[in-house]
């Protein structure tokens, strides 16, 4: 569990983008995974020219409870399952969380933790109740190439039928990167929306990083969230995008070098280049 430097950055610009920081909750103590060159210059690149990089890494044993202050927190918590790396709030996400717990926190941040939690369901819920009105949940999540990391990876289509208005949310951000330290971010639409799948076929381990913002206190899941192209379907109204047999012909004839070139700029509607 840890942020580095796409997630750091996802943080960021949440802040510039207007994230009350004040009362955070990490799920699962976040480490700092960047040094601090790199620190540097995010840190720079959002308008913290003076902020010291080494001695966020250092105040808190290269732990994110530093980062988080400088974006004005005044508490910063942990959840976590165990308190091997001293969690300030011991909990099974498997579990509901206490009552007391539910919108505590102005931000929610989980940077790696919630692949790994059997009852994905719960673990998301009990995210989604931590935050108060008008806080926000930040997740940056597995979604492509990374089969054995966690129990799961998750697709778009996922987390906005999740972080929708009948859950009290609206997904602010949602962007998709490679795990390389340079790699771009590609905003991620809603397949509801584009009435298509977001689908991914690339070589590199690919993450989401999304933003969603509580914008009313309901009933969570009081419906099942279903997947985007099955409800239109079940309402009379089927997206318009299928797989084709050309399409299934055109992938095998074109040469590997020239799919993966094409794979690897995103080369669809469904996302748009935003850095």
């Amino acid at each position: 569990m840890g942020l580095d430097v796409h997630a750091v950055r996802f943080v960021l610009s949440s802040a510039r983008a207007g994230t009350d920081f004040s009362r955070t909750v990490m799920i699962g103590r976040q480490s700092l995974h960047v040094d601090a060159r790199t620190l540097r210059r995010l840190l720079e690149e959002s308008g913290h020219e003076h902020a010291n990089a080494e001695t966020i890494l250092r105040e808190a044993g290269g732990y994110a409870e530093p980062l988080f202050k400088l974006l004005g927190a005044k508490v910063v918590d942990s959840l976590d399952a165990s308190d091997f790396e001293s969690a300030t709030l011991v909990h099974d996400l498997n579990r509901p969380i206490p009552t007391d717990l539910h919108e505590r926190f102005t931000a929610v941040v989980d940077s790696g933790s919630l692949e790994h939690v059997f009852d994905f369901p719960t673990a998301v819920a009990n995210c989604m109740h931590l935050a108060a009105p008008n806080g926000h949940v930040m997740l940056i999540t597995p979604t492509n190439n990374l089969m054995g990391h966690g129990f799961y990876q998750f697709s778009p289509d996922l987390l906005y039928r999740v972080f929708a208005n009948e859950n009290g949310y609206e997904v602010e951000s949602m962007v998709v990167f490679e795990s390389r330290p340079r790699a771009p971010w590609y905003a991620v639409g809603d397949p509801k929306e584009l009435r298509q799948r977001v689908e991914l076929r690339n070589s590199w381990e690919t993450y989401l990083a999304m933003r969603g913002r509580r914008t009313h206190v309901v009933e969570l899941f009081a419906n099942a969230p279903q997947q985007s192209d099955y409800a239109a379907a079940w309402s009379g109204s089927p997206f318009v995008y299928q797989p084709s047999v050309l399409r299934r012909t055109a992938q095998r004839l074109i040469p590997g070098f020239v799919r993966r070139a094409i794979r690897r700029g995103y080369g669809s509607s469904s996302y748009e280049r935003v850095r």
